[in-house]
């Protein structure tokens, strides 16, 4: 009977130091006055590119930049900025630590998907296998001069995709991934966002009959 008992009072000895462990984990997942600080270098770094993007003659590094981003998204790497911006204030806003590459990441998706649904509706070069070493250096350098709004990886994905299931289903399924994709990442259920449009049409109504 004193051995039961003994076993029985250790048993429950141990049950608080499994919860004090269960709180240093989480008491561990805070962040710190680093994460706030990578938060601000992050908006910098936004703000950097933006500069970069938006002027030019500012120096080799700031051309180099321009050059590949560009080439790469065209017109679209205005979104980089922006997205290094949102990244770095939702890590100094948020209570807990912030895993900053998958979040730039989901980011850089997002780019390259509307890069594909942008190029498959602005051009009308899709012949991608006849010369594709070509096709990939002339839509790499039309990205840099802004003639092509989408990039070489939009020229790319979007002509594969229209070789295989055409133009329309290329202009439908990427505009719509695009947008799926937008709604993860902000994490809006489709539920929210009906709910957000009805809302402002019930505004909307309500204005106008108040004019």
């Amino acid at each position: 009977m004193g051995r039961k008992r003994t076993s029985s009072s250790s048993t429950r000895s141990r049950k608080p130091n499994t919860s004090r462990g269960q709180k240093a984990r989480k008491t561990g997942a805070k962040k710190t006055i680093g994460t706030d600080m990578l938060g601000g270098i992050l908006v910098v770094i936004g703000l950097i590119l933006l500069v970069f993007y938006t002027f030019s003659n500012i120096g080799v590094f700031a051309d180099v930049v321009n050059n590949i981003s560009k080439g790469l998204f065209g017109n679209i790497v205005f979104l980089l900025p922006i997205i290094f911006a949102i990244v770095g204030i939702y890590v100094i806003s948020s209570e807990r630590k912030v895993k900053v590459i998958n979040q730039i990441l989901k980011g850089v998706l997002v780019m390259a998907l509307l890069s594909v649904a942008v190029y498959s509706f602005s051009a009308s070069n899709f012949d991608i296998f006849t010369n594709p070493v070509k096709f990939i250096i002339n839509s790499y350098n039309t990205g840099v001069n802004g003639e092509n709004f989408a990039g070489v990886i939009g020229a790319i994905i979007a002509s594969l995709s229209v070789k295989l299931i055409g133009t329309l289903a290329t202009r439908i399924i990427f505009t719509v991934l695009t947008f799926i994709t937008v709604l993860c990442v902000l994490d809006i259920s489709f539920k929210q966002l009906f709910y957000y449009i009805y809302n402002c049409f019930v505004y909307i109504y309500n204005e106008i009959g108040r004019a």
